[in-house]
């Protein structure tokens, strides 16, 4: 049984007008039927041309090349699904963590006033507020000595 123009291009997973270019450059031998349609031994297709996968296609005349695109892309498209999945549970692990921190930033000022008020770590306290305290005496004095020039040109300062 010989094979037409059309069921060559369809067992080999190439286009009608790519078996008959290789008709005509003597690459392939075929022969013309009573109705003038080419006829092509199985045979002498498959020296040129390999079988075309079977894909269960029922020979609608998927093209190999077809195939593997769609399953490259179906590939493809998994990966972006795991990776989509990965980064959604970064982005929950983030989120818990600032919930976890933002409560307690919340209850930051309630345990500094707790122990301010309870005699906690007051020397801490204490040495801070007196070195705050040198420190505006110190500007303050600068200050005054500024603004009294600045009022005052002819005192020479």
């Amino acid at each position: 049984m010989s094979y037409s123009l059309s069921e060559a291009a369809t067992a080999c997973g190439v286009y009608k007008s790519t078996i008959l270019r290789s008709i005509k450059n003597g690459r392939l031998t075929g022969t013309k039927d009573e109705f003038g349609q080419w006829r092509i031994e199985p045979a002498e297709l498959h020296r040129v041309y390999p079988p075309a996968q079977s894909n269960g296609a029922d020979g609608n005349g998927t093209r190999h090349g077809a195939t593997v695109a769609l399953i490259e892309a179906q590939h493809r498209a998994e990966l972006a699904e795991h990776r989509l999945a990965d980064l959604k549970a970064v982005l929950e692990d983030m989120r818990h963590d600032r919930d976890h921190w933002r409560v307690h930033a919340g209850a930051w000022p309630s345990v500094m006033h707790a122990r301010g008020s309870h005699g906690g770590d007051a020397s801490l306290g204490s040495r801070l507020s007196t070195t705050q305290r040198r420190r505006r005496r110190k500007m303050n004095g600068r200050h005054r000595e500024a603004a009294l020039c600045f009022r005052n040109p002819a005192s020479g300062c």
